[in-house]
Parts: C-alpha cells; structure tokens; sequence
C-alpha cells in the first residue's frame, strides 16, 4: 500500500526517529474501521441512514485486567471487542508460518507498535524475555523475608 518514511529529528544530544504514521483498513470492518501503524484505530466519516454524518475519530482503547489494550467495534449494530496488538499483527505483519500468538518485544503490552510485534507461537511467547528470568528469581530475591534469618519468630509479626 504506502510506503514507509522515516523522519529523523536531531536536538542537541538527542535523535529521534519518527516512523510515518501509516493507515490501513481492518478486515472485516473496510469503510468503517482502519488501523495504524503505531497501535491506534480510528472510525471513518460515514452517513447513517439518508443524511446522519458521523464524523470519524481516533478511537478509545481500555486497557484490560490483562494489561491489554482493546477497542470496541460496531457494525450492523453489533459490538465486538479486539486486542489491538492483534488488529496492528494482521493488518500490517504477514503471518506466512500460520502462528497463533503475537508477541510484544519489549514486554510492554500496551506498545503496539508494528515494530514492536511479532507473529510466535505459545511456547515462544511464554519463554521470551525477562519475565521467565522473574518467575526463577529466589524468595529472597523477589522480596520475601526470611524471618528465620533476622533472629524474629512469624508468628509474633504475622504478615510483612
């Protein structure tokens, strides 16, 4: 479709590359719906009925118990919600390999960046990064106290 520019800002000590926001229409929702590059969706200027005119914008994403972000989408009356880290992966990243995951790597599930995602599968996605090295951390090291050690009996402190 478009194709990318990149814009590079340089300031004093500081460069920051500014990938072209590029849009695109979400399958299943063309001519109502389309998504970015950088991880936001926006509703598309449509007439409702004979001459209601609603005016597009950029939606409102929630960010779920999960720490997902999601949209909701309406059409035909209906409502759906989507991860928007999912809509950015179909639309923008081939999946040529038919994986069912997509992976946020830097870890952070609310950046949906296209170039922050990728298409894995479960396994992959559940031993990425530095959350795997979290769950082998030591009592001690996640901030449990060992009473035992400091001389004190549980029992007489309760909880901590």
């Amino acid at each position: 479709m478009g194709r990318e520019r990149i814009k590079t800002v340089e300031t004093e000590s500081l460069i920051i590359t500014m990938t072209e926001e590029i849009w695109r229409p979400i399958d299943g929702y063309e001519g109502l719906y389309e998504v970015s590059n950088t991880g936001l969706i926006r509703s598309l200027d449509r007439f409702v009925g004979n001459r209601n005119r609603i005016k597009g914008k950029i939606l409102s994403i929630t960010i779920e118990k999960t720490g997902y972000c999601s949209v909701a989408l309406f059409k035909y009356g209906k409502v759906k919600r989507y991860l928007v880290h999912r809509l950015v992966a179909q639309t923008f990243i081939p999946n040529t390999e038919g994986l069912p995951q997509v992976n946020h790597l830097d870890e952070n599930k609310t950046n949906n960046s296209v170039d922050n995602l990728e298409w894995c599968d479960s396994k992959y996605n559940i031993n990425y990064g530095s959350r795997t090295n979290k769950s082998l951390l030591t009592k001690s090291e996640k901030g449990y106290i060992d009473f035992n050690m400091i001389g004190l009996d549980r029992k007489e402190y309760g909880k901590i």
